[in-house]
């Protein structure tokens, strides 16, 4: 049976909780530098607890994507190594979408596509990265190619999205 989970929206709050805890999520996980800690705290956007305890955490920047000649969300999130075979990541992705997507809609100088994300967990290589759709908890992230590093390139788009007109 799966744990539960609470999910906590932190995007744009500045919660200095929310903050504190995604902080000393990524130390006990040493997998980021005080630096890299710092500058992803500002950019936290779902805190996962169970039992009290983060377990995992979503984070984006907003960034133009050339590829794809429209700015997005670059999403991020890791979940403790003891949660990772509860479909944690697709919950915490799903729900920190649809946080972008309502933000997207409120704030539309932004001019924010969708969520983007750079697939980098090797567990997906061999099955999960050639299904070409992850439409699993509402999340909607599609393949849409490659990065120079050979990573997959996927996106969530939101309904509310105005793609600039192409150019050559």
């Amino acid at each position: 049976m799966a744990p539960e989970y609470e999910f906590r929206p932190a995007w744009r709050l500045d919660d200095p909780q929310l903050m504190s805890d995604a902080k000393e999520f990524w130390r006990e996980l040493k997998m980021l530098g005080p630096a890299e800690i710092e500058r992803r705290a500002s950019e936290l956007i779902m805190v996962a607890y169970h039992l009290g305890k983060p377990v995992a955490v979503s984070t984006a920047n907003l960034a133009m994507v050339d590829q794809l000649r429209c700015r997005c969300a670059m999403y991020r999130c890791a979940v403790a190594l003891d949660h990772r075979r509860h479909h944690l990541s697709y919950q915490i992705s799903g729900l920190s979408r649809d946080v972008l997507e309502q933000w997207s809609l409120e704030h539309p100088e932004e001019e924010i596509c969708g969520m983007a994300a750079n697939i980098e967990a090797s567990q997906y290589r061999s099955g999960k990265q050639r299904e070409p759709m992850w439409p699993e908890y509402g999340l909607h992230l599609n393949f849409v190619g490659y990065t120079n590093k050979g990573q997959q390139l996927r996106v969530a788009w939101f309904k509310h999205a105005i793609l600039p007109e192409g150019r050559k």
